[in-house]
């Protein structure tokens, strides 16, 4: 007999014979409480119990969980295992922390949690409802928890693999006063990617009452949020994961940044709707620019309706400590209908220096329409001069003045004053009408290739890109819809 062939054979043979196969386990409040836990009628009334006694086979058993209120004794830690609900009703599994303990830690790259309500955790640390060391959490609610830092309601941090989605993350609270402890809902690092997430009336004491960190953000409604201090809706600093496709609407911040709030360099935001959020500074959206080679950038964002106590109601770009740079700020996007109430305030888009250099610094705005924001400083735009100055340039945009201190000035840039003629602002339709000013009126970039606007419509459709987020099409255009529509 051939020896090769041989040990082949039996490698095969005791590969198939050490295979894994996962078990279902059960949990009920009514089971018959038994080892193995394997059946309905021995299912485990404890879910730590459960769980545990699945990790020990490190086999990706299933553990399924019957509606009820299951009080927690200790936080449940889920490693190679699966916890799901036997029904579609998230509401009817309550997993309750009881004001005790966070209630679920995910170690494992396997592991997954879905379709449970998460609610009640309570922790002096990070993470009152859910720590996401390492796998995904889809369709839960993870509601009412508290942490005393990072994430009032979910914490992640150095995680291989860490997904959040589709899960309503609402009403959590941190309690921490110090802005290097952010996230009322959810905290993350650049591994953790937060897609179709409803992240709405959360809390954090001073920053980032939302979402926080260098997570990815991805197709979530952010809403209702607040912070003390800053960062109302999102807050992230330092390599900030992209935030694409999504609503910022109805946050809060008393000092900076009621919708958006992001420091030094990130790969930028993204058709995103930016609305009726409200801060001291930068009622929208506070980009810092903090070194030279930083590009937030925003892209095909409608940034509307927000409201700044002082000033920069829709945009404030603020610099530290660069030098005689031109920075990328705003592409095709449309900041409309903004509103500073402050004795000096910016309507619209207003740059700042914050650590005094010599030299200039130039935010550039490229296919931008800046109109119909109110202030009483300045309704659509400002420069600063403070011991250095702070320049905006235009090209190929729709604002008014278009000359003035700290303008650009250069008659090949193509700027209009004129009315951008949007469909409907009163009732806050604003896309291009069919004589605006603004069709095939703007400047092509390389990144369009292949892009969509807000509308999730081709971003260029006639050779030249039109100026602000909307791509015009003629009523009865038929489309390929690429991306979401906003």
């Amino acid at each position: 007999m051939n020896t090769r062939w041989f040990y082949f054979v039996c490698g095969c043979l005791l590969a198939t014979a050490v295979q894994a196969t996962p078990t279902n386990r059960y949990v009920s409040t009514s089971g018959g409480n038994t080892i193995p836990y394997d059946s309905w009628g021995n299912a485990g009334t404890s879910i730590v119990a459960v769980v545990n006694y699945a990790n020990t086979f490190n086999e990706g058993d299933m553990v399924i969980v019957a509606n009820g209120i299951y009080t927690l004794t200790n936080t449940v830690t889920v490693s190679n295992t699966v916890v799901s609900n036997f029904s579609a009703n998230v509401a009817g599994v309550v997993m309750n922390g009881n004001g005790a303990m966070s209630c679920f830690t995910l170690s494992h790259t396997n592991a997954r949690v879905e379709g449970l309500t998460i609610s009640n955790g309570y922790t002096t640390g990070q993470g009152g409802g859910v720590i996401l060391k390492n796998g995904t959490l889809r369709n839960c609610s993870i509601v009412n928890n508290t942490s005393g830092q990072q994430g009032g309601g979910i914490y992640s941090a150095n995680a291989t693999i860490a997904l959040v989605d589709n899960c309503v993350i609402a009403y959590n609270l941190n309690t921490n006063g110090s802005y290097a402890y952010p996230g009322g809902g959810v905290y993350g690092d650049v591994s953790v990617i937060v897609t179709n997430c409803r992240i709405y009336a959360n809390t954090a004491v001073s920053w980032s009452g939302g979402a926080s960190g260098k997570l990815c953000l991805q197709n979530c409604i952010v809403s209702n949020n607040v912070a003390g201090d800053s960062a109302g809706g999102i807050g992230g600093a330092n390599s900030t994961g992209p935030i694409i496709h999504c609503t910022v609407v109805g946050n809060l911040a008393s000092n900076w940044g009621g919708g958006i709030y992001i420091k030094s360099s990130q790969p930028g935001v993204s058709n995103c709707v930016i609305r009726a959020n409200t801060a001291g500074i930068g009622g929208g959206v506070f980009l810092e620019l903090y070194s030279a080679g930083n590009t937030n950038t925003l892209f095909n964002c409608l940034i509307a309706e927000n409201v700044a106590t002082n000033t920069a109601a829709g945009v404030l770009i603020q610099f530290d400590n660069q030098t005689n740079v031109w920075l990328p700020s705003l592409q095709n996007c449309t900041v409309v209908s903004n509103r500073a109430l402050g004795a000096s305030g910016v309507g619209g888009i207003q740059t700042y220096f914050y650590t005094a250099q010599d030299g200039v610094v130039t935010a550039t705005c490229v296919n931008v329409i800046d109109y119909f924001n109110v202030g009483a400083g300045a309704s659509n735009w400002s420069g600063t001069l403070l011991s250095k100055d702070v320049w905006l340039s235009f090209s190929n945009s729709c604002t008014a003045p278009t000359n003035g201190a700290y303008w650009i000035t250069n008659t090949a840039n193509h700027n209009i004053a004129a009315d951008p003629q949007l469909a409907n602002p009163a009732a806050g339709n604003y896309r291009l009408s069919a004589s605006s000013p603004c069709i095939n009126s703007g400047l092509n970039q390389g990144w369009m290739n292949n892009a969509v606007d807000l509308d999730g419509r081709p971003r260029i459709r006639q050779g030249i890109v039109d100026m602000g987020a909307y791509e015009w099409f003629p009523k009865g255009t038929v489309i390929s819809v690429l991306g979401n529509a906003r």
